[in-house]
């Protein structure tokens, strides 16, 4: 029975692995980011994948004679195809010149050429190569649908906030249920994203940023000096600051979305009667939700899950061409948008708990550092030095216009907190800024003496319980910066 089982196998092999190495990389993209990405649009890019891959092979049927012959050549395009977003990447972060796109699609389309050349001339049935390239296909797809399986059945389940009260502010609020609509300050949290430390800025852009740190202490906030984040992971940052304690960066995907989602900070405020906001383009849970990237859209446009898996193929040379009016807009107005929201929180009634993660001055470079459009080509750009540096400087403008807004608003004294989650990433292309990522910007403006606790190399996992066990009473102790 097995004998001939084999014979079947062996004698004429139908080569299906094209079929799932075209199906492969929506299914891993999705797979690995399954905590934030679209079933829908998975499915949609793969059905996408798989028809284009049926039309290469047809054609390559066609000029080959021969449906194995033509089934490695496609499933090679394919393996290219998909490659060349990450072997672009790769060349960057080695520190080689920034590879320019003609030249390496060039390259690579070349050497596919020379293979389906060999293919052609070789005489041999591939029969077993068939075989075996099924197999590791399968295995592909089969591992990456385990690990969808494994996270459904396993999804995570909201922890229980940790909430250390007082006895004192334990019996207020036992004996007291009308604090939630008493008068509170509103606080704010408030993430640039990439936001390199002024230091950085003078050492490796010669770049003197005391204007806007002077500006902020003469508003009175603490800017302190010596803060540094654990990590260049922005979600693994954001979420050990709003949980008050260090989130281990092996913490899986999916875990770290929970942490976001279930942080502590908001649901101890929640607890006090302050209603949670979130204004960022990742859709935690809040309360209200301002989502800036669905504010800076006109039309249906490419999602991000979309993007991402456009840029690790040969279509990354083009995206900025059929996408340009996108970015323009999810980056220019949605950031705009954001910092607009911002401005008019103070008028929203009630206490109010607002996160908002900008990502700015983070790529892409849309802005000048007058708002100047920037063309679609230098919007990933770091080697020329201008464009990071030009964002920095608009969003180091807008982000004083909109503090000043909140603090002249009339309203109740807010608190505020002002971060990066980290500076400038390791390894950035064409230059190596070493250990400089893990120096922040981080400001307080604490009213009522709270400034006080703020020492100059407070760490952002220790923020909220400062501020927590001065303003609300409670004891967390402070954890090593």
């Amino acid at each position: 029975m097995w004998i001939r089982i084999k014979e079947l196998i062996f004698s004429s092999p139908f080569a299906f692995y094209t079929i799932l190495f075209a199906a492969f990389p929506a299914l891993f993209l999705y797979a690995y980011n399954i905590s934030i990405a679209s079933a829908r649009d998975m499915w949609l890019d793969m059905a996408v994948s798989v028809g284009a891959a049926l039309i290469v092979w047809a054609l390559l049927g066609l000029l080959l004679r021969d449906a194995r012959k033509a089934a490695l050549a496609a499933g090679l395009l394919i393996i290219f195809f998909y490659s060349y977003g990450r072997i672009y990447d790769a060349l960057a972060a080695w520190n080689f010149s920034i590879p320019w796109h003609p030249y390496l699609l060039s390259i690579m389309l070349f050497i596919w050429a020379y293979c389906v050349y060999f293919i052609k001339v070789a005489h041999y049935d591939f029969k077993r190569l068939t075989v075996i390239l099924n197999v590791a296909a399968g295995a592909l797809i089969v591992f990456n649908l385990l690990s969808i399986g494994w996270y459904e059945i396993n999804r995570p389940k909201p922890a229980e906030p940790e909430v250390v009260p007082t006895a004192a502010t334990t019996a207020a609020i036992q004996s007291d249920n009308s604090s939630a609509i008493k008068p509170g300050p509103d606080i704010y949290y408030i993430i640039l994203d990439e936001y390199a430390h002024p230091d950085t800025m003078k050492q490796y852009y010669d770049y003197d940023d005391s204007w806007f740190i002077k500006s902020l202490s003469d508003k009175g906030f603490i800017v302190t000096e010596g803060s540094r984040s654990k990590t260049h992971e922005t979600l693994i940052s954001i979420s050990s600051t709003l949980n008050m304690q260090y989130v281990d960066p092996a913490t899986r995907e999916e875990n770290v979305a929970r942490l976001m989602d279930e942080n502590k900070v908001a649901a101890f405020l929640k607890s006090r009667g302050y209603q949670y906001i979130f204004i960022g383009g990742t859709p935690f849970k809040a309360d209200l939700f301002y989502n800036y990237y669905e504010m800076g859209r006109t039309g249906d446009k490419l999602s991000d899950y979309n993007r991402m898996l456009i840029k690790t193929s040969m279509l990354r040379p083009f995206l900025s061409y059929f996408d340009s009016s996108e970015f323009d807009n999810l980056y220019r107005r949605g950031i705009n948008n954001a910092l607009a929201e911002l401005r008019r929180m103070p008028s929203l009634p009630g206490k109010k708990f607002v996160f908002a993660h900008i990502m700015c001055p983070h790529s892409f470079f849309v802005f000048g550092p007058n708002g100047e459009f920037i063309p679609p080509k230098d919007w990933d750009n770091y080697v020329d030095k201008q464009y990071y540096l030009g964002q920095y400087i608009y969003i180091s403008r807008q982000i004083y216009s909109v503090l000043s807004d909140i603090l002249d608003s009339g309203a109740w004294p807010p608190i505020i907190v002002l971060q990066s989650d980290h500076g400038l990433r390791p390894h950035v292309p064409g230059f190596d800024v070493n250990d400089q990522w893990e120096k922040i910007l981080n400001a307080y403006y604490l009213p009522g003496g709270g400034n006080e606790q703020i020492y100059s190399t407070i760490s952002p996992v220790n923020s909220f319980r400062v501020i927590f066990n001065y303003y609300f009473g409670q004891n967390y102790p402070l954890l090593k910066d």
